[in-house]
């Protein structure tokens, strides 16, 4: 059931950016996305103590935050 969940969670990545991309919204490439998610190539450096930064699953959990709502980028969480 894993996998299947982490199938759904990234054809809603590839949904919300092309969405925003037909709406004219300037974004990474799905594959700048998908470097940034896996850690090989960050689009934002690390540093601060953004939560959605630590592991791939969160940074992809930011990315489907910030694009759900209409920004371009990896939305950040920070503990309170």
């Amino acid at each position: 059931l894993a996998s299947l969940s982490r199938q759904l969670e990234l054809d809603r990545l590839a949904f919300l950016h092309k969405s925003l991309q037909d709406s004219g919204e300037q974004l990474p490439s799905l594959n700048e996305i998908a470097s940034d998610i896996t850690g090989k190539r960050l689009i934002k450096p690390s540093g601060d103590l953004d939560q959605y930064g630590k592991r791939p699953a969160a940074r992809l959990e930011g990315w489907l935050s910030g694009l759900s709502f209409g920004v371009s980028k990896r939305a950040k969480k920070f503990s309170k």
